[in-house]
C-alpha cells in the first residue's frame, strides 16, 4: 500500500481539566492534554508512531480498516433514567449511530466500543434510547460474570462538554497485498493459522497504566516507605515477582499507580515510549473469541514475548499486572485443555525474564495458594495494613481537597463527619479510609460546582443502601412506641413476634447493634399459616425501600449433601447463590424457610454468618452479612404442640413445647446465636 488519506472520526472528553481524544470507533489510542489542540496533535502523534512499524497483514489489517471507516453518523449525550440490578443511574451516556444499509448500528464508546444492530430498521430517537438501555444492562451482567465483580454504571457516565470532530491526517503503510479477488478474502480471512502480533493483542485485552499519567493515576499518602519498596522492586532489570496484599479498599492499586506517578514525574524528561509500561490485564479477555484449540496461549505468548521487548534495540521491559488472581488459576481450562494462565506464565516467572505484579485480599491469596503452592511461592509478598485512625484521617482531608479542587465542589465539615459515620457504621467489610474514599469520588462526579450538606449526605447514602432514610438520619428521632404501631397494625395477633421486631428496629436506630454481626437472627415457630413469613416482609418493607428487600431461600431446596457448595460456590461454579444475592444486596431480610430441612452441613454454615456475620466463597471473596437481618422459619413441634393442647390453648404449655423441640433438634451454639 502506499499513501492513505484518514478521516477519522474522535470523540472528545473533558475530564479531569483535560481534553481527552480518541478514534471513535477505535479503542486503541487516547491522548489527553489541557488544551484541545495539543491533545489532538498529540493523538496524530501516536497513530503515526504506531503506524511507523506497522506492515498490513491478516492478523492486523481490521485496526487500519477501522480507522479508515468513517460514516455519516450521529453523536449525543443521551439523557438517560433507569434501573440496572439492584441500581439506578440517572444521567448521560455517550451513544454514536449510523446507517449501513439495510440496517442502523450503535456504538457505546464508553462502553469497550460496544456495537449493535437495532431490532427496528429505521428507528426512532426513542426507540435508540431503549435499546442502549437493555444493550448496557445485558453489558452490565456479562461485566459481573466476566470479572466477578460488581457493575456500577456511574464510571461510564458522560461528562460536560463532549463531543465528535474529524481528525484529518496522511499515512503511508507498507505491506502484503491483502486480496485479489473475493475467493482470496476468503482465503486469507478464514485460514486457521493465526498469527498473532503482540502489540495489537495486549492494546486489546489491557491497558498501559502510563497512559493514565498524570491526572487519571491515583495519588497515595502517607505510605513512602512501602510506595519506595514498590518501586526499587519494580523499577530495576531483576523481574522479582510481586505480589500486594491487602484488605478489601485497602488502596492496593492506589498504591500501584503512586509508584508508576512518581517513576514517570522522576523521568519526565525522557520519551514515555522509552520508559517501561505496566500493562493492566483482563484475565477473561485474553481468552475471549479464542474458539480454536491453543489460540489462547499462542495469544498471550504474543503478549509476553511483546512485555518482554516492546520497543526493538532498546532496553524497555515492560510489567504485566493482574488484579483478580484467582482468574488467573480457573481460566483456560476446558474438556479439551487443562492449562491455564497460570501454567502460561510459570515460566518466565521462574526464570526471571517477565515481571508480573498481582494485587489480593488476604482471602483470594490463601485460595491461591491453596491450589497451587509451587505458582505463590515464585513471588515476593508486601502485605498492606489498615492505618490508625488518626492517618486515615488525614488521607480523607488530602482526597478531600484534591476533588474539591479537581470538581470544583465543595463538602461541609460536618457532611464529611456524617460521611465518615454512617462508612464506619455501616460498612465493616473493608477499610474505612477507602470505603469513604470510594463515596467521596461519586459524590464529587455527581455534585461539580456545588456545595454538599449533611442531608445530601444521609440521602446520597440512603439512595444507595435502601436503608430507610429516617433509620440511617440520626437527627430524625423515633420512639420504641412508634415502632411497635407501625408493626402491631401490620401483624396482627402476635404480639410477641412484635416486640422481638420491635426491639431490633429500637436497636438499630439507637446504633446499639455489634457491628460485625447481622443486625438481628431470630427463629419463628410455629404451625403453617400463622404468619411467620408475612412478619418478615412486613419487617423488610420498614427497614429498606426496594422491592427486592426480602430474600428468602426455601431449604427444601438444601437438603443433600452438596448444598452448601450450591450456597457459597465451589470452584468449578463459583457463584453461590447465597453468597451472589447478599454481595449484590447487601442490605436485607434473610428469610430461611423451613430451617430445619436443611442439611446439617448448611446450619454449621449459618453458625459462622450468625457469629461472624460474613462468608468467604470460593474465590476468596467475602460477603458480609452484617447488614441484614436473619430470619429462620421452623415447623418444630407443631403436631406436638397440637395434640398436647388439644381444646386447652394454653400458651405456656406451646411455648415449653416449641423450645424443647428446638432444644432436641438443633446444636447449643447454633441456638445460642439466635
Amino acid at each position: 500500500m502506499a499513501n492513505l488519506h484518514l478521516e477519522i472520526p474522535v470523540w472528545v472528553q473533558h475530564k479531569n481539566e483535560q481534553y481527552v481524544v480518541r478514534p471513535l470507533f477505535v479503542s486503541q489510542w487516547h491522548a489527553a492534554d489541557e488544551r484541545y489542540e495539543n491533545a489532538l496533535r498529540k493523538l496524530t502523534n501516536l497513530i503515526r508512531r504506531d503506524f511507523a512499524p506497522y506492515k498490513v497483514q491478516r492478523g492486523n489489517v481490521d485496526t487500519l480498516l477501522w480507522l479508515l471507516f468513517s460514516p455519516d453518523y450521529k453523536f449525543e449525550a443521551m439523557d438517560l433514567d433507569f434501573n440496572y440490578g439492584q441500581r439506578f443511574f440517572s444521567g448521560k451516556l455517550s451513544v454514536a449511530w449510523f446507517r449501513q444499509e439495510p440496517y442502523t448500528v450503535v456504538l457505546l464508546p464508553a462502553f469497550d466500543n460496544h456495537l449493535f444492530i437495532t431490532q427496528k430498521q429505521d428507528p426512532r430517537r426513542a426507540d435508540i434510547i431503549e435499546e442502549v438501555m437493555a444493550q448496557v444492562q445485558l453489558y452490565g451482567r456479562k461485566q459481573r460474570k466476566a470479572t466477578e465483580q460488581d457493575f456500577v454504571l456511574d464510571k461510564y457516565a458522560s461528562g460536560k462538554g463532549e463531543f465528535c470532530t474529524t481528525l484529518d491526517l496522511y499515512l503511508f503503510v507498507p505491506g502484503e497485498k491483502i486480496m485479489e479477488d473475493a475467493d482470496d478474502l476468503f482465503r486469507q480471512f478464514f485460514r486457521t493459522d493465526v498469527k498473532f502480533e503482540g502489540r495489537r493483542e495486549i492494546v486489546r485485552v489491557g491497558q498501559d497504566l502510563n497512559d493514565r499519567y498524570p491526572n487519571e493515576l491515583s495519588r497515595a499518602y502517607f505510605c513512602d516507605d512501602t510506595v519506595e519498596q514498590i518501586k526499587r522492586l519494580i523499577y530495576n532489570r531483576e523481574n522479582v515477582p510481586l505480589a500486594v496484599i491487602g484488605k478489601r479498599k485497602m488502596g492496593k492499586t492506589t498504591v500501584l499507580h503512586e509508584v508508576i506517578y512518581r517513576h514517570l514525574e522522576e523521568h519526565a524528561d525522557k520519551q514515555m515510549s522509552k520508559l517501561d509500561a505496566v500493562w493492566n490485564l483482563d484475565p477473561s479477555r485474553i481468552i475471549a473469541g479464542m474458539s480454536i484449540v491453543g489460540a489462547w496461549q499462542r495469544r498471550f505468548e504474543a503478549i509476553i514475548a511483546f512485555v518482554m521487548h516492546p520497543l526493538d534495540g532498546h532496553s524497555r521491559q515492560d510489567k504485566l499486572y493482574f488484579n483478580n488472581i484467582v482468574s488467573l488459576l480457573r481460566i483456560g481450562k476446558s474438556s479439551q485443555n487443562s492449562m491455564t494462565l497460570s501454567d502460561v506464565l510459570k515460566p518466565y516467572l521462574q526464570d526471571r525474564s517477565l515481571q508480573v505484579i498481582l494485587e489480593a485480599t488476604p482471602e483470594e491469596w490463601d485460595v491461591v495458594s491453596e491450589m497451587d503452592r509451587g505458582f505463590t511461592d515464585l513471588f515476593k509478598v508486601i502485605r498492606l495494613y489498615e492505618p490508625g485512625e488518626e492517618t486515615s484521617l488525614r488521607i480523607v482531608s488530602k482526597i478531600r481537597g484534591q476533588l474539591e479542587h479537581r470538581h470544583r465542589f465543595s463538602i461541609a465539615n460536618l457532611a464529611l463527619v456524617r460521611l465518615i459515620e454512617l462508612q464506619k457504621r455501616f460498612h465493616t467489610d473493608g477499610v474505612l479510609v477507602g470505603a469513604v474514599a470510594e463515596s467521596l469520588h461519586q459524590l464529587a462526579t455527581k455534585y461539580t460546582g456545588r456545595e454538599i450538606e449533611i442531608q445530601t449526605i444521609v440521602s446520597e447514602f440512603s439512595n444507595q443502601t435502601h436503608l430507610n432514610e429516617r433509620l440511617a438520619n440520626q437527627d430524625i428521632k423515633i420512639t420504641r412506641n412508634e415502632f411497635h404501631e407501625h408493626l402491631s397494625q401490620r401483624l396482627i395477633g402476635q404480639p410477641a413476634a412484635t416486640e422481638c421486631l420491635t426491639d431490633v428496629l429500637n436497636v438499630i436506630k439507637a446504633q446499639l447493634n455489634n457491628p460485625e454481626r447481622p443486625f438481628g437472627a431470630f427463629l419463628f415457630i410455629g404451625p403453617t399459616g400463622v404468619g411467620k413469613t408475612q412478619a418478615a416482609k412486613i419487617l423488610a418493607n420498614y427497614l429498606f425501600t426496594h422491592e427486592e428487600s426480602l430474600v428468602r431461600f426455601d431449604m427444601n431446596e438444601f437438603i443433600d449433601g452438596d448444598a452448601v457448595n450450591r450456597l457459597v460456590g465451589d470452584f468449578t461454579n463459583p457463584e453461590g447463590q447465597l453468597t451472589t444475592k447478599i454481595r449484590y444486596n447487601p442490605f436485607c431480610v434473610l428469610l430461611f424457610d423451613e430451617i430445619e430441612k436443611a442439611h446439617p452441613d448448611v446450619h454449621n454454615l449459618l453458625l459462622q454468618v450468625l457469629g461472624e456475620g460474613r462468608l468467604t466463597d470460593a474465590l476468596g471473596r467475602t460477603v458480609s452479612f452484617c447488614n441484614t437481618v436473619i430470619i429462620m422459619t421452623s415447623n418444630l413441634g407443631a403436631e406436638r404442640v397440637g395434640k398436647e393442647i388439644n381444646l386447652q390453648r394454653r400458651d405456656d404449655i406451646a411455648t415449653h413445647t416449641y423450645e424443647k423441640a428446638v432444644r432436641d433438634f438443633f446444636r447449643p451454639e447454633f441456638i445460642n446465636r439466635i
